[in-house]
């Protein structure tokens, strides 16, 4: 048995021999060094793949190590570090199901994470791959919300597998003049970039969903060679437009945005129905849509998805502690520094991380 900690900058091209020797149902985009690259936020942030092995046996697990650096923090000039998956899903991905092995595997983890002086990690799994089950007990599991995927085999574009108030918003936005084209992520990251920040604004969404610059154009490059951009366009005028990403035998429904100016009912659908045809195109088992903006079952965003996918998934949330007195301590240093935050963050695990 052993181990190994890549680095996505130092020691690409080995992780990313990792990712791509990965059999299909494993090869999660989230997990690719390239894609992990782009999540490093927080100054002095490292993407890491830690890999254990035992034989013909692998747990991986891709996060972003950050360093809590927060200026108004007390507890002494030791450097303390956390846990996050990145944007979008993470946790580990193992080719095996034994209890011993997974159970070894998480045990070295640990051990690595408290000599790292990691006081807690924050994971977000994916709901395709069902991955909550390969962490220990130790980490605490909980149900978050469902996700909505919907099933490309034998995908028809030409007769759409949806229910009739969905063909006819598509027809809608066809009459209406509205295309539906296939873009070049390079030459247009810029238009999507305006149009996501806009539509993030009008959401009132939190500073996390709002990407900068060098983020857009890593991304931007990502899906050049991992996905693909499609958007709805009336005229010379972005009505919306959506990023998809592509691994193994998922595509997954990545950043969307709408123009608030442009009110045509069916640009998104169509824009979805398009990245169906082509992911069953590229022998794509699944489009994963995700989930709503809550965990409401009558939120808006979920039920527009429901509409379009086939499938209900769970999607489960994980948090670790691994240092409880210097994380109480960092929490109440929190809560002393920032009062108005802690009825909107404190059930946050990194609810440290909310200042304003």
């Amino acid at each position: 048995m052993n181990f190994e900690v890549l680095d996505s900058n130092q020691d690409k091209e080995k992780w990313l021999k990792i990712y791509d020797n990965l059999p299909g149902n494993l090869r999660d985009i989230y997990s690719h060094p390239d894609y992990a690259n782009m999540h490093k936020f927080v100054r002095g942030s490292k993407s890491l793949l830690f890999a254990f092995y035992d034989n013909d046996f692998f747990w991986i697990h891709t996060f972003i190590y950050q360093p809590i650096n927060l200026d108004y923090l007390k507890i002494n000039d030791f450097r303390w570090y956390d846990i996050e998956s990145v944007y979008g899903y993470g946790g580990p991905i193992s080719n095996t199901k034994n209890k011993k092995f997974i159970l070894k595997a998480n045990e070295s983890f640990d051990s690595w994470a408290i000599e790292n002086n990691v006081i807690a990690a924050f994971l977000r799994f994916n709901p395709l791959m069902k991955n909550e089950k390969l962490v220990n007990n130790k980490t605490n599991v909980v149900y978050d919300r469902d996700t909505i995927s919907k099933n490309l085999k034998n995908f028809d574009y030409m007769n759409l597998p949806f229910n009739g108030k969905v063909k006819n918003m598509i027809k809608k936005a066809e009459k209406e003049n509205v295309k539906i084209k296939l873009l070049d992520p390079l030459e247009n990251f810029n238009s999507f970039k305006r149009l996501y920040i806009s539509t993030m604004d009008t959401k009132k969404a939190d500073d996390y969903y709002k990407f900068n610059e060098t983020f857009f154009l890593k991304l931007s490059e990502f899906v050049k060679n991992n996905g693909f951009l499609i958007a709805a366009i009336l005229e010379r005028n972005w009505v919306a437009a959506a990023i998809f990403i592509k691994g193994g035998n998922a595509l997954n429904y990545h950043l969307s945005a709408r123009n608030p100016k442009f009110r045509i009912s069916g640009a998104t659908n169509a824009i979805i129905a398009k990245g169906m045809d082509i992911g069953s195109r590229d022998n794509l088992g699944v489009l994963h849509l995700g989930g709503g903006n809550s965990n409401d079952p009558n939120d808006p965003l979920f039920r527009f998805k429901v509409k379009m996918g086939d499938t209900s998934n769970k999607y489960f949330i994980g948090k670790r502690i691994f240092n409880y007195d210097i994380y109480n301590q960092l929490k109440k240093e929190w809560r002393n520094a920032f009062p108005d935050m802690k009825n909107i963050y404190s059930k946050n695990l990194l609810c440290y991380r909310n200042i304003k």
